[in-house]
């Protein structure tokens, strides 16, 4: 009889334990949204392609909002709208492509492309060491090509740069959405009261063709340093 009594005391200690414990963590799993996060950040693009040898980093960003959905005290699924700038750069120096008209003095030719994306992105996000401010995540996005802008570079053996530009807005070409993975690791911290901060590094890779109808097919590959903010929602 004792042993039950025993059994039955450490069954309601515990529950009152974790009933204390956690209220918060429930509460907060009963929204769709825990937090709000506003994110920003920036980073290098190096493309696969049609011309990927002659492709070089050139830099991108990526700014916007996110929200979160606590499921565990080491596991939530964070969601982002943002509007990222996307593209490549392909430098030749043994002069123009064939498909370039031919000159003579032609020291490099230089194809830069811009893509203006507005991305959704979902990021299974995980938790983890004694703190719980190690994050571990990865996920899919989805891009819609809001504009591009497309520009050649002629630069010459005496030093002078021509130019010749294309932009469009809201464009109907081949390849105007993106899709993709992406995997990051991160660490978290407090900001002011209940805000939290987090830096993260991403690698995103594209696992559809862009079609850039000057410098070919390509698909879009980053590693980008993010920093958000968030907020409970309480």
């Amino acid at each position: 009889m004792l042993k039950i009594r025993i059994v039955i005391f450490l069954v309601v200690a515990a529950n009152y334990c974790y009933s204390q414990s956690s209220s918060l963590q429930r509460y907060e799993r009963r929204k769709i949204f825990s937090a709000y996060e506003v994110v920003v950040g920036g980073g290098l693009l190096k493309n696969s392609g049609y011309q990927m040898q002659y492709f070089v980093p050139k830099y991108g960003y990526s700014v916007g909002v996110g929200a979160y959905h606590t499921f565990t005290n080491s596991f939530d699924l964070n969601v982002r709208l943002t509007y990222d700038l996307k593209g490549s750069r392909a430098e030749e120096y043994s002069g123009p492509p064939p498909s370039h008209p031919s000159n003579p003095v032609t020291s490099s030719y230089v194809i830069e492309s811009n893509f203006n994306y507005l991305t959704l992105t979902a990021l299974p996000t995980f938790a983890v060491g004694l703190k719980k401010n190690i994050l571990l995540g990865g996920g899919f996005y989805y891009s819609f090509l809001r504009q591009y802008k497309i520009q050649e570079s002629d630069v010459l053996s005496n030093g002078q740069v021509t130019t010749s530009s294309s932009s469009y807005k809201y464009p109907k070409l081949n390849g105007q959405s993106d899709m993709g993975i992406c995997a990051f690791i991160g660490y978290k911290f407090k900001l002011i009261k209940t805000s939290t901060g987090a830096v993260q590094f991403f690698f995103n890779r594209s696992i559809q063709d862009v079609d850039d109808p000057i410098a070919g097919w390509q698909r879009h590959k980053s590693f980008m340093l993010m920093f958000s903010a968030s907020l409970p929602n309480r």
